[in-house]
């Protein structure tokens, strides 16, 4: 059985991008178990928000994962904590965002977006996860990664966030591999469908690339999906709070959790062939196509 952890203000855990959706639920919950939580914002607005009827032990740090200034401010906020006794519990990396450009093809999503997913899905997870790898080394931390089921199995018009997640994925795979003899625990959210909004600047000019008409069906299906998420309990941010909280709350976490909209469905087409795959989902998406964006990715 695996040794459950108890929790205490001396159990510190740092969240990158917990001023809305999935990272401030957990923020929250982590906080109301006890957890002493620094909850990374990029305003006042969200930290006063975070702040709101919250204990002590949650503490809203202004932090950018883009920023090599900001990560070493946060680190630094930390390692002044663990001088005072707290010991690094664990670091959730969350901050993301889907992309800002209406043409998501692989063909036509601006080189623009591509780098700017890339540099706070990829690059900031790495670099705010890497920053506090010293500090997980010596109080034998878990690091949570807010990964994607589409790191898996890739859904056509998701040419930005899809390759993010599935680098991403593949760099904290290879973490785990290298630094759990060491005794830091790597473990993986991989996520379906979330009632919230990605953390997304808006869109630009562009529009949806003409030579693929069903990129518009595709944007219907996950309108719908997001739409009919309101009353689902497993699509909720809170759901995934409770996810992190389970991870961290022992020494042998899973090395990967589902959770979300369809996320045993997903899971379940990505362990087949990739012809099958192709069948499957090409199929899917005549369905959304012929029926009016009907949902069909459901557990």
């Amino acid at each position: 059985m695996p040794t459950r952890i108890p929790v205490s203000s001396q159990s510190i855990v740092v969240i990158s991008g917990a001023g809305s959706g999935i990272g401030f639920a957990t923020a929250r919950h982590l906080a109301d178990i006890g957890y002493t939580v620094i909850a990374g914002v990029r305003s006042d607005e969200q930290a006063d928000r975070l702040r709101s009827d919250a204990g002590a032990n949650l503490v809203p740090f202004h932090f950018d994962v883009t920023s090599d200034a900001d990560i070493a401010s946060v680190v630094a906020h930390v390692e002044s904590l663990r001088t005072d006794g707290g010991i690094l519990r664990g670091v959730f990396s969350n901050a993301g965002m889907e992309g800002r450009s209406a043409d998501k093809s692989a063909e036509g999503c601006p080189m623009s977006s591509l780098e700017a997913v890339m540099a706070v899905n990829y690059f900031g997870a790495v670099r705010f996860i890497k920053g506090f790898l010293p500090m997980a080394r010596a109080d034998r931390s878990t690091i949570v990664v807010n990964s994607a089921l589409m790191a898996r199995i890739v859904l056509p018009f998701n040419a930005g966030y899809a390759p993010s997640k599935a680098a991403l994925e593949s760099w904290a795979i290879t973490l785990r591999r290298e630094i759990e003899p060491l005794g830091v625990k790597v473990t993986l959210i991989e996520l379906g469908g979330i009632a919230t909004p990605l953390t997304s600047s808006a869109g630009d000019d562009s529009a949806p690339n003409p030579l693929y008409p069903q990129q518009a069906a595709v944007t219907a299906e996950f309108a719908d999906l997001a739409t009919k998420a309101t009353g689902h309990r497993r699509m909720q941010p809170e759901y995934v709070a409770e996810i992190v909280a389970r991870a961290l709350a022992t020494d042998s976490p899973k090395r990967r959790y589902l959770g979300g909209g369809g996320a045993h469905i997903l899971a379940t087409v990505a362990t087949l062939p990739q012809r099958v795959q192709d069948r499957v989902i090409n199929r899917l998406l005549s369905r959304g196509d012929s029926r009016g964006a009907q949902t069909p990715l459901r557990d």
